[in-house]
């Protein structure tokens, strides 16, 4: 095969992504249960931030952001013996920093 020259240095396959930074940056979330908005736009924000979106807790998980419905389950508690769980507000706390909280459509109890 034969490599592509660029000003006289070697390329391989795929010029590099450069890796998104910002305050989420090392951190590698996981999302669990029922969540208020739509797993694509929490991992698109996360993303966007910096943080990386897993699928099962290792020991590279520094968050577990759960719904209601994911209390008890055997990822929850692996998360909670880990010590890396979040609630979907206590992720909105990380992805918007600042004093204003975002919107968000909670249902009433009664």
């Amino acid at each position: 095969r034969k490599m592509a020259m660029n000003n006289g240095q070697k390329s391989r396959g795929r010029p590099k992504k450069a890796k998104p930074t910002g305050p989420l940056t090392g951190q590698v979330f996981i999302l669990r249960g029922n969540l208020k908005r739509t797993r694509s736009s929490i991992q698109q924000l996360i993303k966007q931030q910096g943080g990386v979106v897993g699928s099962t807790v290792c020991p590279k998980v520094t968050h577990l952001v759960y719904g209601p419905n994911a209390v008890g389950t055997a990822t929850y508690n692996k998360a909670k013996k880990a010590k890396v769980l979040l609630t979907e507000e206590a992720l909105d706390g990380l992805l918007f920093p600042s004093t204003e909280e975002p919107k968000t459509t909670e249902k009433a109890t009664k």
